[in-house]
């Protein structure tokens, strides 16, 4: 399994939306030091405008003001020694799979392998009004606080906010825009099947609960034994 963060923090942030749109009553307990003019804004905002949510940059002025998901950068993340994947992570449960065993999905004879993943996914808000900005920023983050426990049970481990004003981008589009952004920290593990190579089959891997007894000695190059006169 290789997570597509992009698209699931997409999805998430469109729920977020929607959901503050179906409890609009709700603003005033989830958004607090602002103005009530400003929370009806938002409540005005939720009702009466239309903000897509975009895989990459607006190319027309008729989707301003917009939420835009990219991939801040992504790195696998080393191990000192005695270390290693998921080992670390309060998020990981005695029972659950790690890095140690093979996945036993669907009863898949395939090795399969990991690698442990850092991930910064930026949410970028675009308009052309200040305070729509600010307000947007605050609806994201509510998008992202929501969206906590769910990354959790999904195997993102340890996602932290940061963020931030950015530059404007007066060349980009004929109207001046103003840019802030939120950055989800995380890191995941990405799994996946090594080519065609059989558990129990190959000389250098085997399975992490394998015993001699378990072996397939034919296909390692030994014969078995035979009875009377071996």
């Amino acid at each position: 399994m290789i997570p597509v963060l992009d698209l699931l923090i997409k999805d998430l942030m469109k729920e977020g939306i929607e959901y503050l749109r179906a409890n609009s009553d709700k603003v005033e307990r989830y958004f607090s030091m602002i103005p009530q003019k400003h929370l009806e804004d938002i409540q005005y905002i939720l009702n009466n405008t239309n903000i897509p949510v975009l895989s990459g940059f607006p190319r027309e002025e008729n989707k301003i003001p917009c939420f835009i998901v990219m991939i801040a950068g992504e790195d696998e993340t080393p191990y000192g020694i005695g270390d290693g994947i998921d080992e670390r992570y309060t998020e990981q449960f005695l029972g659950q799979e790690n890095y140690l065993e093979w996945d036993e999905e669907e009863g898949s004879k395939y090795i399969q392998e990991n690698i442990q993943l850092n991930a910064q996914i930026r949410v970028e808000i675009w308009s052309d009004n200040a305070v729509m900005a600010s307000l947007l920023y605050a609806i994201a983050k509510y998008c992202f606080l929501r969206a906590k426990t769910r990354l959790v049970k999904k195997g993102i481990l340890l996602p932290t906010l940061s963020g931030g004003d950015l530059e404007p981008v007066p060349d980009y589009l004929p109207i001046f825009i103003y840019r802030k952004a939120l950055t989800i920290s995380c890191e995941y593990t990405a799994s996946y099947h090594v080519g065609d190579l059989l558990i129990g089959k190959e000389d250098d891997q085997f399975d992490y609960k394998t015993t001699i007894d378990d072996l397939d000695i034919k296909s390692h190059g030994f014969y078995e034994g035979v009875d009377n006169g071996e």
